[in-house]
């Protein structure tokens, strides 16, 4: 694996892209115009107009600009902090 594309996946995020309710008939065709941009999908929820799938950091703004697209939300690492004396089952 070359450098540089091993540096463009580290970039890549988790997206879930919200579609309008009124381009939930043409989901395909607004999937369709975000992988164009960049969007590597992997999912498709029908019911709740999402779709789903990683993209690069840079085109973002180009995915939010696609015809039918209202939001694209990027996952955020979950991190949980330690509470002193919070450890489960743990009675003093």
């Amino acid at each position: 694996m070359r450098l540089d594309h091993a540096v463009r996946q580290l970039a890549r995020v988790n997206v879930a892209v919200a579609v309008a309710d009124d381009s939930r008939d043409s989901i395909r065709e607004v999937a369709r115009a975000c992988r164009a941009v960049g969007l590597e999908h992997t999912g498709t929820l029908d019911d709740v107009g999402v779709l789903t799938g990683t993209a690069l950091l840079e085109v973002l703004p180009e995915l939010r600009g696609v015809p039918g697209v209202i939001a694209v939300e990027v996952q955020r690492p979950f991190r949980t902090q330690s509470v002193p004396g919070a450890a489960c089952g743990r009675r003093d």
